[in-house]
């Protein structure tokens, strides 16, 4: 999902909660759930359509807050 998809599920309520999980290659990636499917994730992905990995928390944490949330799940 794309930053300004996240941003209008965000405002609109769907999105239910913000979760970050450790990157296989290094960093972290930002995921959300919604509010109708609870068990699955959906990952923000760069323009290219890979999943967007983040090279700090610090990082994530600033995303998560520029979409809307103001807490984040790490799951490491």
């Amino acid at each position: 999902m794309k930053k300004a998809m996240a941003k209008a599920l965000f405002d609109e309520g769907v999105l239910a909660r913000a979760i970050a999980t450790k990157d296989l290659k290094e960093g972290y990636n930002l995921g959300f759930t919604r509010k109708t499917c609870l068990k699955e994730n959906e990952f923000l992905e760069t323009e290219r359509g890979e999943v967007r990995a983040f090279k700090t928390a610090d990082a994530v944490l600033n995303m998560a807050q520029q979409i809307g949330f103001n807490q984040v799940e790490f799951f490491v």
